[in-house]
């Protein structure tokens, strides 16, 4: 597993928006399959080797972000 990034605010999940570039309709790579669309996926999900691999891949666009810690749901009685 992955540890966070010391930029990653508080109540963030860091992670990485995959998406093809444009002249590439869909691409498989560790795991995910990928389009123009893009997704978003939790580096604690990934591997170092599958980070490399991600970010090595011509065919895709690679970006750094995070997105918010969705607190568990509050249970009702």
């Amino acid at each position: 597993m992955n540890t966070p990034p010391a930029s990653a605010p508080q109540g963030e999940i860091p992670a990485l928006f995959v998406r093809t570039r444009r002249r590439f309709k869909s691409r498989r790579r560790a795991g995910h399959r990928f389009d123009r669309n893009g997704h978003s996926i939790a580096l604690e999900a990934l591997s170092a080797e599958e980070i490399a691999a991600l970010k090595a891949d011509p065919a895709l666009e690679v970006e750094e972000c995070t997105f918010p810690a969705e607190p568990d749901e509050p249970e009702t009685t």
